[in-house]
């Protein structure tokens, strides 16, 4: 090989990527370019990428080197983004680039594989320049890409006063919305209001938007503006009609997003605008969140902390559910009473879950305030001595829960039994120590089958002291003390 074949090989080696051409147009030397050109560079894609020279050039807003690789058959043709040319030019501002282009016919409404236009690109990014001059050679105001956005969307999104306006001179639809890939799908006027844009907001309500329009995701404008915290906006919408008390596809009116925020200056406010009606509602979503300063707000604002959802639950079974002891202490504090919020059986089964999560204020809330049916298989106290919370056991049976619960169903079990099988000689003492009878619940110590051997050897001493004891005694408390 001479040294000319060995340079011209030399020409095509990418060192990091970059061949001495991509270096060239990166640089935007022109006359390099040309140079390597006429020395027999290679023309392909970029390695690796997959990008067009002429796409870099664009790119980078070189024109001169633009002119020297643009032809009739690359014009419209799409880079590895699925942007043409244009597209690319309108997308980087690059106005000469651009103007370049459209002279030499490269189609304005072409989209590549994301469906984003020369307009969509020029929108995005408020080049109001470029926006006009595609509208005035017949770009296509509402064409959509693969999100269902149009420019007016996007314009409306990023605050683009002018650009808004001029495209909805051209005919731009108020209407349009994104799809299910563009967040739940929005239109212009829910774009700029979580964004915050006033004056956008205000020229697409003067061109005749439906302020109480409910968007695809459920809400209203008013709902989105208080949700992003836009008190401006919200005002304005208030102004022109946007009603507070609308509710969203999921139940949710605006006061209820501003609970959630724990925005008290939006909640103050929006009971200004006559949103009372819809205070339950919120109240319940303060309690949902564990919010107890809100709730205590709404409260005072006339909430009923008695007044049962659509669903039937009561705000004092919401707070149960959830384990929210302060917020049940200030409902019952308030007013609110269990026999309003559970029945009978929905009373036992949550203090058991309560004692099983080992949850002494819920526990004690629901102890203190009710008056519990015992004989409702003395579930909660059979869970207390399953999970060996000797405390619980103590306070259960201080309140009532019988010793010597006895039953015919197989799967509740005698509280000395359940003791028993734990092994657990400190739960089975107090039980006996507080009556419990160990003749009737345990006729048979070898039919608990127990596998802790020493154990069974306490149960066997404590049943013969049992028995030398007297009759009349044994009836009665009894104390029993370890053997060991």
């Amino acid at each position: 090989m001479n040294l000319y074949e060995h340079f011209k090989a030399e020409l095509n080696v990418p060192i990091e990527g970059e061949t001495p051409l991509t270096y060239a147009i990166r640089l935007g030397k022109s006359e390099v370019v040309n140079y390597l050109l006429q020395e027999g560079a290679e023309t392909k894609n970029i390695q690796g990428k997959g990008c067009t020279l002429l796409a870099l050039a664009v790119h980078l807003g070189h024109l001169d080197i633009v002119k020297i690789f643009l032809n009739e058959s690359n014009l419209n043709e799409t880079d590895c983004y699925g942007s043409t040319p244009l597209t690319i030019a309108s997308k980087q501002g690059h106005f000469d680039v651009f103007l370049y282009l459209l002279f030499k016919g490269a189609d304005i409404n072409k989209s590549g594989i994301n469906g984003e236009t020369p307009l969509l690109a020029a929108a995005k990014i408020n080049n109001l320049q470029m926006v006009k001059t595609l509208l005035s050679k017949g770009a296509e105001v509402n064409a959509t890409d693969l999100y269902g956005k149009t420019a007016l969307i996007y314009a409306a999104q990023g605050g683009c006063y002018h650009t808004v306006k001029c495209l909805l001179e051209h005919g731009a639809s108020i209407n349009k919305v994104g799809n299910e890939m563009c967040l739940n799908g929005r239109n212009a006027l829910v774009s700029a209001v979580i964004e915050g844009h006033l004056d956008v907001v205000k020229v697409l309500v003067s061109s005749g938007v439906d302020v109480n329009e409910i968007a695809p995701d459920g809400n209203s404008p008013i709902a989105h503006a208080v949700k992003n915290k836009q008190k401006a906006v919200a005002t304005y919408l208030v102004e022109k009609g946007a009603n507070v008390c609308k509710r969203s596809d999921r139940g949710k009116t605006p006061l209820s997003w501003a609970v959630l925020n724990q925005d008290f200056d939006m909640i103050e406010w929006l009971l200004e605008q006559d949103a009372e009606v819809t205070l339950q509602g919120a109240f319940f979503s303060a309690i949902e969140t564990g919010n107890l300063p809100i709730a205590t707000l709404l409260k005072i604002k006339g909430a009923d902390v008695n007044l049962k959802n659509s669903i039937g639950t009561a705000p004092l079974k919401m707070a149960i559910q959830n384990s929210d002891s302060k917020i049940a202490r200030y409902l019952v504090e308030n007013g609110a009473t269990f026999a309003n919020a559970f029945t009978e059986i929905e009373t036992t089964y949550h203090l058991d879950k309560a004692i099983e999560s080992k949850d002494f204020e819920i526990v004690n809330l629901i102890v203190e305030n009710t008056e519990i049916n015992w004989n409702l298989d003395n579930r909660p106290l059979q869970t207390a001595i399953e999970t060996e919370n000797l405390e619980m056991v103590r306070y259960l049976v201080e309140h009532g829960a019988p010793v010597n619960t006895l039953t015919r169903r197989p799967r509740v079990k005698p509280p000395l039994v359940i003791a028993a099988i734990n092994s657990d000689r400190r739960i089975f003492d107090y039980l006996i120590s507080t009556g419990a009878n160990f003749h009737s619940q345990i006729p048979n110590i070898d039919d608990l089958k127990l596998s802790n051997e020493e154990f069974v050897m306490y149960l066997k001493i404590v049943k013969a002291r049992l028995h030398s004891m007297d009759d009349n005694a044994a009836a009665g408390p009894q104390s029993i003390t370890d053997p060991q």
